[in-house]
């Protein structure tokens, strides 16, 4: 049994704890939380800083994790994707260590959860080692719609090797663009009631496709010769055009966001589905060099979760240094707000939340000590840095 105190303990589900104290069992089991008043000084293990619970990474392409630092910056998303193909192929030893090295480098980093998108197994093996809770969502995507079958039983291929393995997993649509209806529909009708991950909105060039038929992505299909004939411009934003394709009851994540509008969260939140919204801030400043604009979810507080994407995208794989840029650039968003976004929020999602998300007794959250934090005022600074301590 551990009894650890700190200035303040947030449990997320309740109010903080000034020198609060959380009991745990040798397996980092909650059994209770009280004051330090209640305690003598010499049972307690005592930290400087607010302990909060594990971090949920709702966006990571594990898989990727061999591209660090192999992707120009700041070029957009279509020249991304063309980087990112070129340059994926690499000998199975180096994409298999670099696998273990962001696992590795998020459990540092206190993440408990992660949603992780795969297009292939290679993340699987080391997944079943179940070092950290994951729902994998295996991505499907293919510009062809002649070739809708195919692609689509290359995704089955893809679960069935995660469902032998007894994986947490759903197929999902990758994105607007790279969709074509009757795949869609293949997915959903798969699918039925499982969850799902939708990169969405992360670029203008994504919204000019679909408003006008123009724009870079048109460049992408003429590189790789794809039909053109397949895509008919909407006159509508992307996620108004495509949204309705998921049927009605289902829940979703919506992820990046960048170029997302009220009227777009409007419609989703009246689209009959359970809609949530994914901010990867550090990967949408690594690629379009802009972030969403935060303030058009303010109705939606218990539907946002935060993300780090790739390694390819992304100095680092943390959720603590995706709340700081996030403060660097929007400081209105007060810390209880950006701690349930990394935190409850993601368990809730990805209904963990029996067992992670918030320091409550009978969960097994993980507890992460936030340092160097400004515990006066409450408020992540530049120099706040993260320790799992259970």
């Amino acid at each position: 049994m551990r009894k650890i105190t700190a200035d303040y303990i947030y449990p997320v589900s309740q109010e903080p704890i000034e020198n609060g104290v959380v009991i745990i069992d040798d397996n980092g089991k909650i059994l209770s939380i009280g004051e330090r008043k209640n305690f003598n000084t010499d049972e307690l293990e005592i930290y400087d800083g607010i302990i909060v619970p594990g971090f949920i990474n709702a966006h990571c392409h594990l898989e990727g994790s061999h591209l660090k630092g192999k992707i120009a910056e700041k070029t957009g998303i279509v020249q991304f994707i063309l980087d990112y193909i070129s340059k994926r192929e690499a000998p199975k030893e180096v994409i298999l260590q670099a696998i273990a090295d962001g696992e590795t480098e998020m459990k540092r980093n206190g993440i408990v959860g992660v949603g992780d998108i795969s297009n292939k197994a290679d993340t699987f093996l080391h997944k079943a080692k179940k070092n950290i809770n994951y729902h994998t969502f295996v991505e499907v995507f293919g510009f062809d719609p002649n070739k809708a079958e195919t692609y689509f039983y290359d995704g089955l291929k893809v679960m069935e090797e995660g469902n032998d393995l007894g994986l947490q997993i759903s197929m999902t649509p990758h994105a607007p663009y790279s969709v074509p209806a009757h795949l869609f529909e293949k997915i959903v009708n798969y699918n039925k009631n499982a969850l799902y991950s939708y990169h969405s909105q992360e670029s203008e060039a994504e919204d000019e496709l679909f408003i006008s038929g123009t724009g870079n992505f048109k460049k992408l299909f003429q590189k790789f010769n794809f039909p053109e004939d397949w895509f008919a411009p909407t006159g509508k934003s992307s996620l108004e055009s495509t949204i309705n394709y998921f049927g009605k009851g289902k829940k979703i994540l919506f992820v990046h966001n960048s170029f997302t509008t009220s009227n777009d969260v409007e419609f989703a939140v009246k689209s009959g589905n359970d809609t949530w919204w994914c901010s990867c801030p550090n990967a949408n400043l690594y690629i379009e060099d802009v972030l969403p604009d935060y303030d058009l979810f303010k109705g939606q507080t218990n539907k946002v979760v935060l993300g780090t994407d790739s390694a390819a995208s992304n100095y680092q794989l943390s959720i603590l240094e995706e709340m700081k840029t996030i403060i660097l650039h929007k400081n209105n968003i007060d810390f209880d707000t950006l701690i349930q976004w990394a935190t409850l929020n993601g368990a809730r999602f990805f209904e963990w939340d029996d067992r992670l998300g918030s320091i409550e007794p009978g969960k097994q959250p993980g507890l992460n000590l936030l340092e160097k934090i400004d515990a006066v005022k409450i408020k992540l600074t530049p120099q706040t840095s993260v320790r799992k301590i259970a």
